[in-house]
């Protein structure tokens, strides 16, 4: 017999495989005071818990245009008609995109996600993609109990 899923996604910030923990033991822990769920190892063995991670499409677009800001830095430079104040003002924002801080990995990842749908579709398809991954593998839809 297969397991019931409980899918958890996170939101906003930087999240790593385990970042569900406390939630799930917190869950498993709520059991105990309804009768009509298992307590304890019979949770382990009728509930399953899939994680979904899709901060790394952020970190990967946050990377690729911190690399692609070094390069119009190079490419602005070479032309020698560029007013330093912008290489400046260019300079700065491929900083702030390598840095790890409250607006680069939360505020920044709602407004890519938000107005970005060169952003939001990766994530839509990692979540999309992990949800269908789990039911799969759990063989669901394919007449398994």
């Amino acid at each position: 017999m297969s397991k019931h899923l409980i899918v958890f996604i996170h939101g906003m910030g930087v999240h790593k495989k385990g970042w569900s923990d406390s939630a799930w033991n917190i869950l498993k822990e709520s059991a105990t005071a309804f009768s009509n769920l298992p307590h304890g190892a019979q949770f382990d063995e009728k509930f399953q818990r899939v994680e979904v991670v899709y901060d790394d499409v952020f970190e990967n677009y946050r990377k690729r245009w911190k690399e692609d800001t070094s390069q119009i830095v190079k490419l602005l430079q070479q032309t020698g008609g560029t007013p330093p104040a912008i290489i400046d003002k260019v300079l700065k924002a491929s900083a702030l995109l390598g840095k790890d801080n409250f607006f680069t990995t939360h505020l920044l990842d709602v407004v890519m996600y938000r107005y970005l749908s060169l952003v939001r579709q990766p994530v839509r398809i990692s979540v999309a993609r992990q949800i269908a991954d789990a039911l799969r593998k759990s063989g669901m839809g394919n007449g398994a109990d």
